[in-house]
Order: structure tokens, then C-alpha cells, then sequence
């Protein structure tokens, strides 16, 4: 492990009376570090990092989530066709409201489609329709293994 990195953690000395143990870690670290760290048994580790700061470009809620794709239909719509571009900002941002449910895709949609077709609306409602789809039916038809590994790849049975 780096020398720059410090793990503090006033609980690890008395490891056999914890059986969870939190480290607080201060990084300058790559993967490699932090696969390095061993805790000499197999009780559960929990590392925090305390450079990592708290997001603050979403603010939860319905209400958030409308004026989110507001911005991106107002400001950003027309350049998402340029959205794996890292230096141009063409992402809707949508995610985390889609995720838990603060906003519908289909009200996406439909608000979308309010929108002359372009390209960019021909491949944000591909991305929103038809790719949610095939991961719903991917899910539903690979109950076994759509969360596994080896599901990835049935037809090698890693």
C-alpha cells in the first residue's frame, strides 16, 4: 500500500471482540491499494472514504426531478446525440430520479415526444423504451442467473 495512504480505525485492534469492523480511509489510492488491505480474517470490513464528498447536484424528489427534465429537454436535449462525448454535458442526468421512482419513463417519454424527432430524440427514447424493456424481459426470462455471473454467459457455464 501507498504511503500516503492512512488507515485509522480505533476498533481494528480489538478484532476478535467486533464483529463489524468500520476503517476510516484516507486515500491517494488506486484499486490495486485498496485490494492490498487485508484484515487477517473473514469478519466484514466497511471502508469509508473521507475524500469523497457528498453529491450535491441532485436534490431528491418529484418536484426536482420535473424541473431535471425540464433542464435537459430546455438546455441539453438537442446535443444528446453527442452524449458519449466526455467533453460536451449531453446526459440527461435522469438516472437517480428514474431509479427511485421520482420521476416516470414514461412521462419522460411523453414529454419527449412533444419534441420535433431528431436524432436525439430518436435515440434518448431507444435508450428510455426499448433498452428498459430488454433488461425487464432479460430479468423476467433469466430468473437463475440474470443476477449472477455466469448468467452473463450461459452458453460457456463459467
Amino acid at each position: 500500500m501507498c504511503a500516503s495512504n492512512r488507515i485509522t480505525n480505533d476498533k481494528m485492534a480489538d478484532e476478535q471482540r467486533n464483529t463489524v469492523k468500520v476503517a476510516v480511509l484516507e486515500i491517494d489510492a488506486t484499486i490495486k491499494d485498496l485490494v492490498a488491505i487485508s484484515f487477517y480474517d473473514s469478519k466484514p470490513v466497511y471502508l469509508f472514504s473521507t475524500v469523497i464528498p457528498e453529491v450535491t447536484w441532485i436534490i431528491p424528489g418529484e418536484k426536482a426531478a420535473q424541473e431535471g427534465l425540464h433542464a435537459f429537454l430546455t438546455q441539453r436535449f438537442k446535443l444528446y446525440e453527442k452524449r458519449n462525448d466526455p467533453t460536451i454535458n449531453a446526459t440527461s442526468n435522469l438516472s437517480p430520479w428514474l431509479h427511485f421512482g421520482q420521476i416516470a419513463a414514461q412521462r419522460c417519454a411523453l414529454e419527449a415526444k412533444k419534441i420535433p424527432s431528431t436524432k436525439s430524440r430518436d435515440s434518448f427514447l431507444e435508450e428510455l423504451i426499448i433498452r428498459r424493456e430488454l433488461t425487464d424481459n432479460y430479468c423476467f426470462y433469466n430468473r437463475d442467473g440474470y443476477d449472477k455471473l455466469n448468467g452473463l454467459y450461459p452458453q460457456y457455464n463459467n
